[in-house]
């Protein structure tokens, strides 16, 4: 897999860290936590599977986490290093299984207020058993 010793270090973060990158990753990553995630990262917040999140005891839309968390990287990261840093945002996907599949910010919720987003003729469980296994 992608996090075995031979194939992680081969990987655009490793790397970037090897060149001297200052390197941040904040929102959704897909996959488990890389294995040298303190090592290869600066900042490394991963989150998904929900559109709120608590933190520090009050909840937030994870939109407003990742903008925060980036900018924070982006004031405190070092002038003197090249730096990347990825933000990936977990907003535009469904939270699976549950009624409401998207949950807009509370301070924008009032655009969609009017709108309805219609079912595709593809969401069939029919549709879906023709995905390749590992799109399923």
């Amino acid at each position: 897999g992608m996090y075995n010793e031979t194939n992680w270090p081969r990987t655009l973060w490793p790397l970037l860290k090897s060149a001297g990158y200052h390197n941040g990753m904040v929102g959704k990553w897909h996959h488990a936590s890389p294995p040298n995630a303190s090592t290869d990262f600066a900042t490394f917040h991963s989150y998904f599977g929900r559109h709120y999140e608590s933190r520090d005891g009050k909840e937030e839309h994870v939109t407003d986490l990742n903008e925060r968390d980036a900018v924070k990287f982006l004031n405190e990261r070092p002038r003197n290093k090249p730096f990347a840093l990825m933000v990936s945002f977990f907003a535009i996907h469904a939270e699976d299984g549950k009624p409401e599949q998207y949950r807009p910010q509370n301070r924008t919720a009032g655009l969609y207020r009017n709108s309805s987003v219609p079912i595709p003729k593809t969401a069939t469980e029919e549709h879906f058993e023709a995905m390749p296994e590992f799109l399923q």
